[in-house]
């Protein structure tokens, strides 16, 4: 039971670093189309 549960935490763990990562490549995409435009 507890196995399954620390499964299931680390499943979720993995889920919000992938989304944070994903994140932090959005603003640094925004960021270097917005320097382009002011170029």
């Amino acid at each position: 039971m507890t196995r399954q549960s620390s499964l299931f935490d680390f499943e979720r763990d993995e889920i919000r670093r992938i989304q944070n990562g994903i994140e932090r490549v959005q603003e640094r995409a925004c960021a270097a189309i917005d320097s382009r435009v002011m170029a």
